[in-house]
């Protein structure tokens, strides 16, 4: 999004691949939220710690509709873009971690709740949890971390 261009209609505009701000969130959406961590309190925690040092945080987001997830920077982060400009002279600026943003109404989020509830020592849990984190970066529009691994997960799951 084009830093310059911060209002269309009236309507504020923010990049998805950024953190949502608290403060632009509706009263609605708040509770929403809330009523989320609340829910799945257990399953944030479980994927935090499955993912470990690769993100900041895990957490609901009202702003996703028909996605499961997306993995986004922290809103202070100044970009992949900056990022490589910097690389390019010579400089570097240290990698950001992302935060995973879940659709705390999608069907995939339900299941993963499920399956945590009835299993949650067993491996079929943990490979979907790497496989929403891998989903959440390709919808960020990057590759996942270890393609081949990827692909083998899904190959699994469709089987």
């Amino acid at each position: 999004m084009h830093q310059s261009l911060g209002e269309y209609r009236g309507k504020k505009l923010v990049s998805l691949l950024k953190e949502v701000n608290e403060e632009d969130l509706s009263d609605a959406e708040k509770a929403e939220k809330k009523n989320a961590e609340e829910t799945y309190s257990g399953l944030l925690e479980y994927i935090k710690d499955q993912l470990g040092d690769r993100v900041e945080a895990v957490r609901f987001s009202p702003r996703l509709k028909e996605s499961p997830c997306i993995l986004v920077s922290d809103r202070n982060d100044p970009g992949d873009m900056l990022r490589q400009m910097m690389r390019s002279m010579n400089q570097e600026l240290p990698d950001a971690k992302k935060i995973l943003e879940l659709n705390p109404v999608h069907p995939i989020i339900t299941t993963l709740q499920d399956l945590y509830e009835k299993d949650r020592s067993g491996d079929r849990l943990k490979d979907y949890v790497q496989i929403l984190f891998d989903l959440g970066t390709v919808m960020a529009g990057a590759r996942p971390e270890n393609p081949a691994e990827f692909g083998r997960r899904i190959t699994d799951l469709l089987k």
